[in-house]
């Protein structure tokens, strides 16, 4: 939502240059995934407490959803899904930073 409104500080006469490079870089964000970093939003780090609440298939399916290698015992099974939600969390920040960096530079110009 944020980013939504992040555009909209856009002014008619601001330099489009910055504007479409920040939308073509959302392109890495899959939309498929959500479900998954929604599946996994409530574990804490803790690999037992994934692997403990669920069944060694279902992990298997998260890391097949995930596209990330998914052999293992059901603790390596956890890390995978867990260290993808972590990377996707860590690029949404950085990608939120950027576009708030942008909107405050075209609210200067």
């Amino acid at each position: 939502m944020e980013y939504s409104a992040s555009l909209l500080l856009y002014r008619e006469s601001a330099p489009r240059s910055g504007l479409g490079s920040a939308v073509g870089k959302t392109s890495h964000f899959d939309p498929r995934g959500r479900e998954l970093r929604l599946k996994l939003a409530r574990f804490t780090d803790n690999l037992e407490e994934l692997a403990i609440s669920c069944k060694r298939e279902s992990l298997r399916d998260m890391c097949r959803e995930a596209g990330i290698w998914r052999s293992g015992n059901k603790r390596a099974l956890s890390a995978g899904p867990l260290n993808w939600r972590d990377r996707c969390r860590a690029r949404g920040q950085a990608f939120l930073a950027e576009m708030r960096s942008v909107a405050k530079e075209s609210r200067r110009t």
